[in-house]
């Protein structure tokens, strides 16, 4: 009889399989060549189904390490993951009749926003060569709130751009992708202007450094010596001290 943990493992196999082979574009992921996807992208995805909350990259690569080669998926060197070829069946087809909707979403930083409202929408991520951009707004800000808690949803006018010869393509009917989008064809919230604390201060150059008014220069310094305290009967008192016993001896003097 399965124990728990052997129920765990398996109900956390058999959705890893579904997200990485049987519709990834439901979690916002598009894998790469050969259907790899970065660890670190399938353990966030995971981790936004309920009862997997707690799943860690460890937990994950227990299922690859499993022993005499039964793991149904590998590694690559630089830390991604796939299911094994001979195990993969791929998302179902795309339907012959598929539209590009009228809009489509992508959230992004807010610094981002910033950069895309002037220069336009381009790949963000690292080895990423095309703009993912959702059918729905929900799931747009849902993928990216993996790496940003507060993303900035912007709406993409789709069919406007396609008539001006931007290409879509899809990879499933709630995810296309984009080599790249002008910001004309781009909506969202108006930019905040940047706070003084937030703008770059370049440092002033020893050329800019303030000089001193020519024709008054200024007095050479000497620096005191200190050669201790002074030896003698009154040497280590106030000079106030010292006077007022020199005062008192003169003043008996002349009795």
């Amino acid at each position: 009889m399965p124990t728990k943990t052997d129920q765990s493992r398996q109900a956390l196999e058999k959705f890893v399989r579904y997200v990485l082979d049987t519709a990834p574009h439901e979690y916002g992921i598009v894998p790469g060549d050969g259907g790899f996807v970065p660890m670190k992208e399938l353990v966030s995805a995971v981790r936004d189904e309920d009862g997997f909350r707690g799943v860690t990259e460890g937990r994950i690569m227990e299922l690859v390490n499993q022993p005499g080669g039964a793991s149904s998926f590998e590694t690559s060197e630089d830390g991604q993951i796939r299911l094994k070829p001979q195990f993969q069946k791929g998302p179902p087809p795309l339907p012959p009749d598929l539209q590009l909707p009228k809009e489509l979403w992508c959230a992004i930083k807010p610094a981002g926003w910033r950069f895309a409202k002037e220069n336009g929408l381009r790949p963000r991520r690292p080895k990423e060569t095309r703009i993912p951009l959702f059918a729905e707004k929900e799931l747009a800000v849902k993928t990216a709130r993996r790496s940003c808690p507060d993303p900035v949803a912007v709406k993409v006018f789709a069919t406007k751009a396609r008539d001006m010869g931007i290409v879509f393509t899809p990879v499933a009917e709630t995810l296309w992708l984009a080599d790249e989008i002008p910001e004309t064809f781009l909506f969202g919230p108006p930019v905040k202007p940047l706070e003084e604390k937030d703008v770059p201060r370049k440092k002033p150059a020893a050329a800019d450094a303030p000089a001193a008014a020519p024709g008054f220069p200024l007095p050479e310094t000497k620096a005191e010596i200190s050669h201790g305290k002074k030896k003698g009967r009154f040497g280590d008192s106030p000079d106030w001290k010292n006077q007022t016993r020199r005062d008192r001896r003169g003043g008996k003097g002349d009795r």
